[in-house]
């Protein structure tokens, strides 16, 4: 949906995007001259260049002069609308870890704009409206769905609103991003209180906060629990209400659940060990209870020997979640008495003869049909094998990723449930200590 005919706003450079889906016949003429819908993309110039390609939208004379991607000149003939049906606006291509930040923090403006406006003033946005309301350096990361999710968040939102406080509107509130202004002396209470990571108290992205609302109360909090106590009622009475954000994807319906309201959470979940995949490197493992609840043990990147964990639900593409990466190893430690290997602290002399009696363990107790998807990892003979050709930085991050499988399939002994229900509920930020927070979804 983009409205860039004769538009100042999107001048020299700007990006489009085909839409996946066009009339028939616009159809054939896009893919008669190379195009793919939904994919390729085009470069707005404003320059007077003369166009090699020659495309009507609609039987008008106005048009636009893009740069295709064979860096042919392509003049485009159509009215407004044509243009809006036709495009929509383009980001700039996914990266790594540093853009994925940015691109969060992109998703969670569009969402505070799209619920602000709506709540605030009953304005819909559109996706000129949601492009604008990025900071300029954010503008390259926009994509089409960040609207689309913000609508079905805000939808989930006003249901919200309905069933559990009980209103039919809300308005009145200042938004803001997680600490970034009336909340960040919130998170450090909480943070002194209970030595917990901002996100592992409350993972809330955005925070509606009501005007005039004083928060001394809640930050004169003696300890974590009345602090939460205190964080409820302001919940119930509409007076503080974070919100944690997570992409919905196109077509899907918006949900929304209430976590650490103060009720024993409902977890009703078979946690039953079903299946592992594991990569022939070793590099991350991912395993499933018959919920599709897992966990996926990991490097945070390419060059570390720090493991990562995070929740995951099998059918789905996006994780549930974070797992704490200080509180899983002391977890381990208080209930099981076992020292995880992680980090560059590993010591090949000692920990390679410990992890391989570890993998071994595992394959005893496990078949091996349930331990890998790979080809090359039929038995702990080829383990074995695989092992002998990796260099010494990958054999230390064997005998770090070892232990941490260790820790869930062979550890816990019987009480395997109880080890993933912490993980899920841990992966969710569900805990005694965790803030009251309403997640949509």
């Amino acid at each position: 949906m983009a409205h860039i005919l004769n538009s100042s706003k999107y001048g020299e450079g700007h990006k489009v995007v085909l839409k996946p889906k066009l009339s028939n016949k616009l159809a054939v003429e896009m893919r008669k001259n190379g195009y793919k819908l939904g994919s390729s993309i085009f470069t707005i110039t404003k320059k007077k260049v003369k166009p090699t390609i020659s495309i009507e939208l609609s039987a008008n004379k106005t048009f636009e002069l893009f740069i295709d991607h064979k860096k042919r000149i392509v003049q485009i003939f159509g009215n407004d609308m044509a243009f809006h049906n036709t495009f929509n606006h383009h980001g700039k291509g996914a990266g790594g870890k540093s853009e994925t930040k940015v691109r969060t923090e992109t998703k969670e403006i569009i969402s505070l704009c799209v619920i602000r406006e709506a709540l605030e003033k009953g304005k819909k946005y559109d996706d000129d409206k949601a492009y604008d309301c990025l900071p300029k350096n954010l503008k390259q990361y926009y994509e089409d769905i960040y609207l689309s999710s913000a609508m079905a968040q805000l939808k989930a939102f006003r249901g919200f609103i309905g069933s559990f406080l009980k209103k039919s509107s809300l308005s009145g509130y200042l938004y803001e991003r997680q600490q970034e202004n009336l909340t960040r002396s919130l998170y450090k209470k909480a943070a002194e209180l209970s030595g917990l990571q901002a996100d592992n108290w409350n993972p809330a992205d955005i925070w509606l906060i009501r005007k005039g609302f004083n928060m001394k109360r809640l930050l004169d909090s003696s300890s974590i629990g009345q602090l939460n106590i205190r964080l409820r009622e302001a919940l119930k009475n509409a007076d503080l209400i974070g919100v944690s954000l997570k992409q919905v994807e196109a077509g899907k319906v918006g949900k929304v659940e209430i976590i650490n309201n103060g009720k024993k959470q409902d977890v009703d979940k078979d946690f039953t060990f079903d299946t592992m995949q594991i990569t022939d490197t070793f590099a991350n493992a991912t395993f499933f209870t018959k919920s599709l609840f897992g966990v996926r043990i990991s490097y945070k990147s390419g060059v570390s020997l720090s493991v990562s964990l995070e929740g995951k639900n099998r059918n789905e593409a996006k994780f549930l979640g974070g797992i704490d990466a200080k509180a899983y190893p002391k977890y381990v430690a208080d209930n099981y008495g076992y020292k995880l290997r992680n980090g560059s602290d590993v010591n090949l002399a000692t920990d390679e003869k410990l992890a391989m009696k570890e993998m071994k363990e595992i394959f005893v107790k496990y078949p091996a049909s349930k331990l890998s998807a790979s080809n090359n990892i039929k038995n702990y003979g080829d383990v074995q094998s695989l092992y002998k050709r990796m260099d010494i930085y990958n054999k230390k991050r064997f005998c770090n990723i070892t232990s941490y499988i260790y820790s869930y399939l062979i550890i816990p002994k019987n009480k395997f449930s109880d080890h993933m229900e912490w993980s899920f509920l841990t992966a969710k930020k569900i805990s005694k200590e965790g803030g009251v927070y309403v997640l949509l979804k």
